[in-house]
């Protein structure tokens, strides 16, 4: 018989994270040595694309056409992957927003020591009428970690924005719910950010009989980061 609690669990768990791209996580990014026949192997396995094949060889600064492609891959829960052009089959690139992307970069910098790409300008820039600039950009290890302002998402998905909305959503609870960070030492990482003023969400907890350790503190514009100990692989 359904009580009251087990019909609220029922619904609660029934119910689809929120999707839309109003939050800080945009897409991941993942590459293709030849894109126009992934993009078509793809196809063929019945894969549902959010974006088609499209060049975008312009924005590298040249005039040639036929030289780069990305198409969004569209996940079972709309989540978003990109496969673009590229020199090898990896996760490539992490693709953020931010009301402020320079400091957005900064943050990541100070905090984690993760170097700046290339130099930062707050000059507005445009493609294809979309703002793409101030922008950043970070390398951590072999991930490019690329911060756009949250105005393409107001420009670009206008229809998935609330009447009313202002404000970027937090990343708690979507669909993409946070990103997460490798450290050595968890309590010294911690209680440096700590002592920093970074705000720790969830405590230092262990997992799967101690093996896992991690926690979850907040980043630039309301986005979840996990902290996990000793677990990356270069």
């Amino acid at each position: 018989m359904w009580t009251q609690q087990s019909w609220l669990l029922f619904n609660k768990v029934r119910s689809a994270p929120p999707w839309e791209l109003t939050s800080a996580i945009w897409h991941f990014g993942w590459g293709a040595e030849d894109m126009k026949a992934t993009y078509q192997k793809q196809l063929e396995l019945g894969t549902k694309f959010f974006t088609p094949l499209t060049d975008i060889s312009d924005i590298l600064g040249g005039t040639g056409s036929g030289r780069f492609f990305y198409a969004y891959v569209e996940t079972p829960d709309h989540g978003l992957v990109e496969l673009n052009t590229s020199r090898n089959h990896q996760f490539g690139h992490l693709h953020l927003f931010s009301e402020d992307p320079i400091a957005a970069g900064e943050w990541y910098t100070t905090h984690f020591g993760i170097p700046r790409r290339g130099p930062a300008t707050r000059e507005p820039r445009f493609y294809r009428g979309f703002p793409i600039g101030p922008s950043a950009s970070l390398m951590l290890d072999n991930v490019n970690i690329i911060i756009y302002p949250i105005q393409y998402s107001r420009k670009a998905y206008a229809d998935q924005w609330k009447p009313g909305q202002i404000a970027i959503s937090p990343t708690k609870g979507r669909v993409v719910d946070h990103i997460a960070f490798s450290v050595n030492n968890l309590d010294e990482t911690i209680a440096r950010l700590t002592a920093e003023g970074v705000r720790t969400t969830d405590p230092i907890r262990s997992t799967m009989g101690g093996k896992l350790k991690h926690a979850f503190i907040e980043g630039p514009d309301y986005i979840r980061i996990e902290l996990v100990e000793g677990r990356a692989q270069r």
